[in-house]
């Protein structure tokens, strides 16, 4: 059940990011939105990521899977980290979007190394 809630979690944050990144960026930018009124948006998914990094560390450590040495987990760490630093560069929008991109890429790393599955327990 906890690899559904898992697979869910990554789902939305994965595919958010996705979208934000590839689809509503450009379409607001081609049409004069960004970065003044549409950086709104990334920073909502970025602070989702943030948020649903935590949860997904969370729950994995409530039932004892958390295993630092597997790079599905290391990955999420890391996508964590890079989207807390986001908002570090709150005045530089060109450097945020660097980070959003990364986040993306590394998205799409993780889907390709472990698609069936978030976590795998070491046996």
């Amino acid at each position: 059940m906890l690899r559904q809630y898992l697979m869910i979690l990554r789902t939305l944050w994965f595919g958010g990011v996705w979208i934000t990144a590839y689809l509503v960026r450009p379409l607001l930018e081609q049409r004069g939105f960004f970065p003044h009124h549409g950086v709104e948006i990334v920073h909502a998914v970025m602070g989702m990521g943030v948020a649903l990094a935590s949860v997904m560390l969370l729950l994995m450590v409530m039932k004892g899977i958390l295993s630092i040495r597997q790079l599905p987990t290391q990955l999420i760490i890391v996508m964590g980290l890079l989207s807390l630093s986001y908002f570090a560069f709150m005045p530089w929008w060109r450097l945020q979007m660097v980070i959003v991109h990364m986040v993306a890429i590394l998205a799409l790393v993780s889907v390709f190394i472990a698609p069936s599955s978030v976590i795998r327990r070491e046996t």
